[in-house]
């Protein structure tokens, strides 16, 4: 019995050690597990804010580019002078938006599409006086136009705001 005594004795300083190691390798396993899944997280919000403050830029440029359809049409509509398109050398603010929310966030899709619409009606206007500057026209039915561009202008600048105001709410949250 003393025999058994003092082999088990002999044990528990290895087993305590080992038991301390396992105990030790797993506090640090999870540690790390766990500051390493923070950092992902925290890593995926800042790309994902990144995005979302890529896309109200873009709103702030989609309605730049419709300020300058405007005043183009008011200078026409003012003074005669002929309505002149810039040549495409990038994609469009626009386009970049869609593409954007389409591969990110699913969710803002009808905003984006309440924008799309109102774009849209936009650019019908927009064609209706260019068509008007390539030939003859009344003043009255240019007037008329440039009225609605200037009031579709105005529902442009509405739904870019609503999709700022939905990214805000997005980015408080």
């Amino acid at each position: 019995m003393a025999n058994e005594v003092e082999y088990f004795t002999k044990w528990i300083p290895v087993v305590a050690t080992l038991g301390g190691a396992t105990l030790g390798f797993s506090a640090s396993l999870l540690t790390t597990w766990f500051n390493n899944r923070a950092i992902n997280l925290r890593s995926k919000d800042d790309r994902n804010r990144n995005r979302l403050e890529l896309i109200y830029e873009l709103l702030i440029e989609v309605q730049y580019d419709y300020f300058l359809l405007t005043k183009k049409v008011m200078s026409y509509s003012c003074s005669g002078k002929k309505i002149s398109l810039d040549k495409i050398e990038k994609i469009s603010s626009s386009r970049k938006l869609e593409m954007i929310i389409f591969l990110y966030f699913p969710e803002f899709k009808e905003e984006l599409k309440s924008l799309e619409n109102a774009q849209e009606l936009f650019g019908r206007e927009f064609v209706k006086i260019l068509l008007i500057s390539t030939g003859d026209h009344q003043l009255s039915e240019l007037q008329n136009l440039t009225s609605k561009v200037i009031e579709l202008n105005k529902m442009v600048n509405e739904k870019v705001v609503e999709f700022q105001q939905a990214i805000i709410t997005t980015i408080q949250i």
